[in-house]
């Protein structure tokens, strides 16, 4: 696979779950997660002191944290669920494009032909008459207001008092198998109030959104992991990203 020019770093998500690194593990993290979105594959244990600019014992020293955001298979190789889905993401977009740039260029090249020919059929003496566009017209369709708006109604709660409390126990009720709450932090009421004001806007709405959530066998940790991966069980973290609670609610994780 082509190294990506990019990596999709999602700065909220990173510095919640990094906050109890120091300087020098963050700068070794930082680096593996790059060298990861460049290769696409899992990393040989071997390569990763290299990668980090670390000598063995310095590696060494640090390793144990580390290897807490990895998953290692049985040969060893570390990887990173995170990464992979956004890689499997990017690259089936990617692909989408591909496909539709070839269709478009065919489609080009097929009216180029045909308005040279009617060029060819009209006589040079003869001014050109207007030939109307062909081109497709543009239909612009609020995606968020006709799908989110319709799944998730909004109802007389005030806007912007979220009662945070009220959606974690909600969580908790609905989910007695996933990860347990032990504190609201700033970063995930920041969360919880995006997803309130934009795609989840009633407590009604949440309840809904979290029986959606316990019908998947992927997200509540029924799903047999691949060899050498762990069980999945999405957390409060992942259930209020809003990448993920477009995928859930469109039902991505569901068999």
């Amino acid at each position: 696979m082509a190294a990506l020019p990019y990596i999709q770093l999602y700065v909220a998500d990173y510095l919640s779950d990094t906050m109890h690194l120091s300087v020098k593990e963050h700068g070794a993290y930082l680096l593996i997660i790059m060298n990861y979105w460049q290769t696409g594959k899992p990393i040989r244990p071997e390569r990763i002191p290299l990668i980090t600019r670390m000598s063995e014992a310095e590696w060494q020293e640090i390793e144990p944290t580390i290897k807490e955001f990895f998953e290692v298979n049985n040969d060893g190789h570390w990887s990173h669920f995170r990464i992979d889905e956004d890689l499997r993401a990017v690259l089936a977009k990617s692909e989408k494009s591909r496909r539709a740039g070839i269709k478009s260029g065919k489609k080009r090249r097929l009216q180029a032909i045909e308005k040279q020919s009617k060029t060819n059929e009209r006589s040079t003496d003869v001014q050109l008459e207007f030939e109307p566009q062909t081109n497709h017209t543009d239909t612009n369709t609020n995606t968020e207001a006709n799908t989110e708006g319709k799944a998730y109604p909004k109802t007389p709660e005030k806007k912007n008092n979220v009662p945070y409390q009220k959606i974690v126990d909600l969580y908790h009720k609905k989910l007695p198998d996933n990860p347990r709450i032990a504190s609201l932090s700033a970063t995930r009421k920041s969360h919880i109030k995006a997803r309130w004001k934009n795609e989840i806007k009633s407590l009604e709405s949440w309840e809904k959104y979290f029986t959606l959530v316990s019908t998947s066998d992927f997200l509540t940790g029924k799903t047999q992991p691949s060899p050498g991966r762990k069980t999945f069980t999405a957390g409060i973290d992942f259930l209020i990203n809003q990448t993920n609670v477009i995928k859930i609610i469109e039902r991505q994780y569901h068999d």
